[in-house]
């Protein structure tokens, strides 16, 4: 951690640093905001914390400088949060330079890279590490240090991405409340070696794999049907994973200005029972999103996921609103219904 701390100082010395240099231009916003959590259930483990209510503080920092012909861009995240195992965290989400000669787009840096075509996970997606203590979920991830190549050819776009670095995951620990493991990490190692820092608890291997992988959609009117594919061979031997989804769209829904958004999506992958616990092996997701489309940018969201191999649920009710100039509202509602192991 002491090398993305050490990142997050260099970049924000760099964004302040550029914007008082002369440039063809540049931009800067960003945004603070307070997180209200509430636990209505006892912590499961005893190490964690027993405040129902726990407060916190975020922000965030993005900036886009012009030098010369290339262009420098940076993202940066902080949070203060008095209940949590790490009180002060942040992360340089991105911070690199871009360089674009005619059909050529190159990123050099730390880059945040988003692949798939599926609503509730990526299994294509292995480029930048998870943040599993901004998200349990997995849907908020680390900057990873790479570059990133992409051409530009007829009707298709031709990508190379590369790093000499590999990111551990970020996981959950003492205090914190969304916790995917009982115990806390005793170190994190890496196959083919990696500065790799000392904690204290369960060993977090990274073992070295090598993965195809194939994602694509169908337009049929208002509906899209998307699929992704992955072969994974690694250390506990080959297997298959993927998802298959149908995304269908109702404009003016029941003649009012909304626009109603349906999804279902089955998960399936033929990885051994004795791997490591990975989230949607074996999974069913359905889900409603319906945009007001009004000014306040209102949007309502529902979503349930089935879990066909423990038989439990997660049921989540999402909402978001913007109250007034730049002040935005959002409700995130969890319910986690346990069930047995089939």
């Amino acid at each position: 951690m002491r090398t993305f701390a050490s990142l997050l100082a260099l970049s924000t010395c760099a964004t302040v640093a550029a914007l008082c240099s002369p440039a063809q231009g540049h931009s800067v916003r960003g945004s603070v905001g307070a997180e209200v959590r509430i636990y209505p259930d006892p912590p499961l483990l005893a190490d964690q914390s027993t405040t129902d209510v726990q407060v916190s503080s975020y922000s965030t920092l993005n900036a886009s400088i012009d030098i010369g012909s290339a262009q420098f861009e940076t993202e940066l995240f902080g949070r203060i949060a008095p209940d949590a195992a790490r009180e002060v965290s942040g992360d340089v989400r991105e911070a690199f330079i871009r360089l674009q000669r005619g059909k050529m787009d190159a990123k050099i840096g730390v880059i945040s890279e988003t692949w798939g075509v599926l609503e509730a996970w990526n299994p294509v997606d292995i480029v930048n590490q998870r943040d599993l203590v901004e998200d349990f979920q997995g849907d908020v991830k680390l900057g990873q240090p790479g570059v990133l190549m992409s051409w530009q050819l007829d009707g298709a776009t031709l990508s190379f991405f590369g790093t000499g670095v590999a990111r551990e995951r970020r996981f959950g620990r003492g205090e914190d409340r969304f916790r995917v493991l009982s115990a806390p990490i005793v170190n994190q190692t890496f196959e083919d070696g990696r500065w790799a820092p000392w904690l204290q608890g369960f060993r977090a291997f990274y073992g070295r794999i090598s993965q195809t992988s194939i994602d694509a959609d169908y337009v049929v009117g208002d509906r899209i049907i998307k699929a992704e594919l992955i072969h994974q061979r690694g250390h506990g031997g080959a297997f298959f994973w993927g998802g298959l989804g149908v995304e269908t769209n109702f404009s003016r829904f029941a003649g009012g200005l909304g626009d109603l958004t349906l999804y279902a999506e089955a998960y399936a992958d033929s990885r051994p029972d004795a791997a490591p616990l990975t989230p949607f092996q074996r999974d069913v997701f359905v889900g409603a999103r319906y945009a007001f489309n009004d000014t306040r940018g209102t949007l309502l969201e529902l979503r349930h996921t089935y879990d066909l191999e423990w038989r439990s649920s997660l049921v989540e009710v999402r909402a978001r609103r913007r109250l007034f100039g730049n002040t935005l509202l959002s409700l995130h509602f969890l319910k986690i219904i346990n069930g047995t192991c089939a």
